[in-house]
């Protein structure tokens, strides 16, 4: 896959990598010398988080040096060597200096630059074309000079470094060609950028009369094994499984500064199609003014192509706590259209219904409201904008926050949310299950049930549990399950005729559960409690065996006899027909349609006209 970041790296604009970076917090003092080292410039600037573009006369100069200047880890410093502790100097570019307040209260900074310089002077030329120019390398030596001469004074001039905190860092730009500054930063790099200089791991191959040195990526590499023994490789006897040449290391450092700096959509696809004008439509819309998401790019995609797409590599990665690659796959053919997801309103009178047309919208319709805004959360809408906020957080660390979902809501978006991205990005339609689908639905139905007007916690409404109900009866035919929708009405027009006419019976334990779940509602609507809510439905729905279930029942209307209306001809006979109903069904394997029942317009409250 390295090959594929590296071609897709090298088809990005160079004023890509850069375009739009904002330097980082600190004091950014910009200097320039004449050709005697005199001083021509000497400005500064304490820049902090809140601080505005326009508030800096080198904002935008500042970012792109920040980028071309900066070391690669802290054990490829240039300062390493002769007196004093190394790590002082946090910069890779002769063109720049980055230390710490610290660093300047100490004095280690003057015994490291004299080291810093000769370091980056003695750097291998790998390429003619990194080479110094005299002009450069003069310049180089001015530099050098003025700082090892001048700059303790004329830093003790500006009154801002008061105000640093002994971590934060100061960085001096010098005015030069920035071509230069990038020229010397690739010196660096070339020299750098392989996991580790060390001739016993990367190797030397003569090509074309050309020497070309290979080594191993240090992009998300370790050679830690001792320390780290579950980052090796198990089933090898080698310790080096493949050696790339300069160009891919290069690109996979540029790429790996491309997510750094947030300039890549999440999750990444990396298209690996011949078509060389959607290669070109894909890289135009990668290099867009803001970064596009991956939902946009692939509306675009399918917009101008009128097609499903296929052969990407799929990247999900995260910079919290350091740049992180969750998951990567290769997804050979994209779905975007859904065939038959229809939400149908079985349990409500008005609410979300209809055609779901594509995956994204499954997902922020379908999974958003599946998982009570935990997985695919959204903020409350934006007064300016009018916009609302998406959090897609397949691979983030969620802990359980009783204020906002409850114990069952976690644990499922965890144990299921692999499948459910799987299914939306990866087109992988076995990724869930009737059985998954089945047991998701009801686990989380039932929990918000039991948290129905919860006065202290997390607490949901009766519009959430249909809203799930009505998922769930609507798509579990799409996961290859019964079409449970379909049962609905047909039972609902056979419980008319059962409580209207003495010849009609409960034939099946589909009809027995689902006419429970009017009974027992009917029930406990003549519940006198000052917070009735549905959790009063929990005895029942915790009795698996049929006979404890129906005793359950029967307790219900002891409870409530004082209550109901015995002389009705529809109440007792639905009480009769549920009771004396014989079945060994366990109550799990019926409880949807009991819920169903339950939750359906409750046949006991209409007249007999």
């Amino acid at each position: 896959m390295i090959k594929e970041i590296s071609n897709f790296v090298e088809k990005i604009d160079e004023n890509y990598f850069t375009d739009g970076l904002n330097p980082s917090a600190g004091l950014h003092i910009w200097i320039r010398l004449n050709d005697e080292g005199k001083i021509q410039e000497f400005k500064y600037w304490l820049i902090k988080k809140n601080t505005k573009k326009e508030e800096v006369e080198k904002y935008s100069e500042f970012g792109i040096r920040d980028y071309y200047s900066n070391w690669l880890s802290n054990n490829k410093t240039m300062d390493i060597g002769g007196d004093g502790k190394k790590m002082q100097i946090l910069s890779a570019n002769p063109f720049s200096i980055f230390f710490t307040k610290s660093s300047l209260d100490n004095g280690q900074i003057f015994l490291k630059i004299p080291v810093y310089y000769d370091n980056l002077l003695n750097l291998k030329t790998y390429n003619e074309k990194l080479k110094f120019s005299d002009d450069e390398l003069n310049r180089v030596i001015l530099i050098k000079n003025f700082l090892i001469n001048n700059l303790k004074e004329k830093l003790n001039d500006i009154p801002l470094l008061k105000e640093l905190q002994n971590k934060e860092k100061i960085k001096i730009y010098f005015d030069e060609n920035i071509e230069s500054v990038k020229k010397a930063y690739e010196r660096y790099l070339a020299n750098k950028l392989f996991l580790v200089d060390n001739d016993e791991l990367n190797i030397t191959i003569t090509e074309n009369e050309k020497e070309i040195k290979y080594g191993i990526i240090a992009f998300l590499s370790t050679l830690g094994e001792a320390k780290k023994p579950f980052l090796t490789h198990q089933t090898t006897n080698f310790k080096i499984i493949n050696r790339f040449e300069t160009t891919y290391h290069r690109n996979a450092f540029k790429f790996r500064k491309l997510l750094e700096n947030k300039k890549l959509p999440n999750p990444l696809p990396i298209f690996i199609d011949e078509d060389e004008m959607f290669n070109k439509r894909v890289v135009e819309l990668y290099n867009k003014d803001g970064v596009l998401s991956f939902h946009q790019i692939i509306h675009r995609l399918i917009e101008d192509y009128k097609r499903d797409l296929s052969n990407y590599y799929l990247i999900f990665w995260n910079r919290k706590g350091g740049l992180t690659i969750h998951d990567v796959d290769f997804v050979p053919l994209f779905k975007f259209k859904l065939d038959n997801f229809f939400i149908t309103n079985h349990f409500l009178k008005e609410g979300f219904k209809g055609k779901i047309e594509n995956v994204f919208q499954f997902e922020s319709e379908i999974v958003h409201r599946i998982f009570s805004n935990v997985l695919i959360q959204k903020s409350k809408e934006d007064k300016t904008s009018k916009e609302r906020k998406i959090s897609y957080r397949y691979f983030d660390e969620i802990d359980y926050n009783s204020k906002f979902m409850t114990k069952t809501t976690h644990i499922n978006v965890l144990k299921y949310r692999k499948s459910f991205y799987d299914f939306i990005y990866k087109s992988k339609t076995n990724a869930i299950t009737s059985l998954m689908f089945n047991q998701l639905m009801l686990s989380t139905i039932i929990d918000d049930i039991k948290h129905h007007n919860n006065k202290s916690g997390y607490s949901t409404t009766d519009y959430n549990i249909r809203e799930k109900l009505n998922i769930y009866f609507s798509l579990n035919k799409n996961f290859g399950g019964e079409n449970m929708g379909s049962k609905i009405q047909p039972l609902q027009e056979k419980l008319k005729r059962l409580l209207t006419e003495p010849d009609v019976h409960i034939e099946s334990d589909e009809e027995f559960a689902f006419y429970a779940g009017q009974l027992v509602y009917y029930i406990i609507y003549q519940s006198e409690a000052s917070n009735k809510t549905h959790a009063l439905m929990e005895p029942y729905i915790t009795k698996n065996d049929p006979e404890l279930f129906k005793f359950t029942i029967a307790r219900g209307i002891d409870q409530y006899k004082h209550k109901l209306p015995f002389g009705t001809k529809k109440f007792q006979k639905l009480a009769s027909e549920v009771l004396g109903w014989q079945t060994e069904t366990k109550i799990k394997d019926v409880l949807p349609l009991f819920l169903a029942g339950y939750f359906s317009n409750s046949l006991l409250f209409e007249s007999s006209k």
